[in-house]
């Protein structure tokens, strides 16, 4: 009889994962009974993997409304169980590598990037990768009329530098950054004048005047989207802006009867949008609300998502959540 599950490795996934991305765990035998990571949402167990030292499997499956999929698995080399390290890769179907032995499984029944907890069992440990030092970069968080240009600045140290904002060779904008340690945000009005598709070039200059090129983005000046699904634990959609193709994500805020609940960037992929226009490859969104709405009956929420930063919001924003009273209505009366 398999062992309960005492689950010793509690993780909250407070972004959504994204298509392509890789977690790597390593798993250590601790008894006789399986070891088991589960990728959770609510009772949901989007995707489920179990160690079993007795047949030396790595099996991987899933449980949907209560209901265990078909299961797939690998049959491990002798040895390898002890210090295993797994590699999965996020998507529609998983791939799942561990001791030079690789399988898909898939299409899941739920969606993984969905997943709000990782769950696993006292032998489970998730490993971080290196993290590597680049040079300088820059991050976008809008680059349109309507909220200006922000977003952040880094890998230069901790000297004083000039952030230059060019179209061709003409400076449309500069700003002076201040030294410190760590990433450095900036925020710069949308230049007057300025045409929606312009290629606007990121510049960096140091103290000692060496110049370097950070990057470049479309400016735009009309932006569109929607709002198409939203639910008691988050809302998912599309936006991105319409003069400005191939220019940076659109940074959304997500509130909830007004009250800030958090942003999410429209960078997932979509590839129904990508059929009417290539653009619209990665422009969808998907935000978790942090914990499911409380609604009381008879009473409704009003979600809104907007271009962080403006008053924009996407089509069918508000979008009003409602839940039916317990009490029964009243009867008509009758006119006699």
């Amino acid at each position: 009889m398999a062992r309960r599950m005492v689950a010793a490795m509690q993780e909250s996934l407070s972004d959504p994962l994204r298509p392509g991305e890789r977690h790597l765990f390593r798993i250590s035998v601790l008894g006789e009974g399986p070891e088991t990571l589960d990728y959770l949402d609510g009772d949901d167990i989007l995707l489920h993997l179990s160690l079993r030292p007795a047949t030396a499997r790595l099996v991987v499956n899933d449980r949907i409304d209560g209901g265990w999929g078909t299961e797939t698995g690998l049959t491990l080399p002798a040895g390898a169980l002890n210090g295993l390290e797994v590699a999965l890769t996020i998507g529609a179907t998983v791939e799942v590598e561990a001791a030079g032995c690789r399988l898909r499984h898939g299409p899941l029944r739920g969606d993984l990037c969905e997943a709000r907890r990782l769950r696993g069992t006292a032998g489970v440990s998730r490993l971080r990768p290196p993290r590597v030092e680049g040079g300088p970069w820059l991050r976008l968080d809008a680059c349109h009329a309507p909220g200006g240009i922000r977003g952040r600045v880094g890998g230069f140290g901790e000297v004083s530098a000039t952030l230059h904002l060019r179209v061709a060779e003409e400076e449309v904008a500069r700003l002076a950054l201040p030294p410190g340690p760590g990433p450095r945000r900036f925020a710069v009005p949308a230049p007057e004048g300025l045409a929606g598709g312009a290629a606007l070039r990121f510049l960096c200059r140091g103290a000692e005047g060496d110049e370097v090129a950070l990057g470049e983005a479309r400016f735009a000046r009309r932006l569109r989207g929607a709002l198409e699904h939203c639910g008691r634990r988050g809302v998912r959609g599309w936006a991105a802006p319409l003069d400005a193709a191939g220019g940076p994500p659109l940074l959304l805020e997500v509130l909830v009867d007004g009250r800030p609940l958090g942003q999410a960037r429209a960078d997932r992929p979509r590839p129904d949008l990508a059929a009417a226009d290539p653009d619209l490859a990665r422009r969808g969104f998907l935000f978790h609300f942090p914990e499911p709405l409380d609604i009381p009956p008879g009473e409704d929420r009003a979600v809104t998502v907007r271009v962080a930063g403006t008053g924009i919001e996407l089509r069918n924003s508000p979008w009003r959540l409602g839940r039916a009273s317990a009490s029964p209505l009243e009867p008509l009366r009758e006119e006699g």
